[in-house]
């Protein structure tokens, strides 16, 4: 599996999600985690282009609403 990128998404110094784009032979995806195991099923993509799309997409309304994102 390769990581294309990831981001950190904080708020009040406590990290709320952690989100990140991957490829391997499956495909690319989006893939969450959230605290305490919570997190939604991953997000297939077309293409690396698509994921990393999606992840600026994710990583900008994180930003709205009110985290700090890395």
């Amino acid at each position: 599996m390769t990581e294309l990128a990831v981001c950190r998404a904080s708020r009040d110094g406590r990290v709320v999600a952690v989100v990140r784009a991957v490829e391997d032979f499956g495909g690319c995806r989006v893939e969450t985690e959230m605290p305490e195991g919570i997190a939604p099923p991953p997000y297939t993509c077309f293409d690396p282009r698509e994921a990393l799309a999606f992840l600026a997409e994710a990583a900008d309304t994180l930003t709205v609403l009110g985290c700090d994102v890395e």
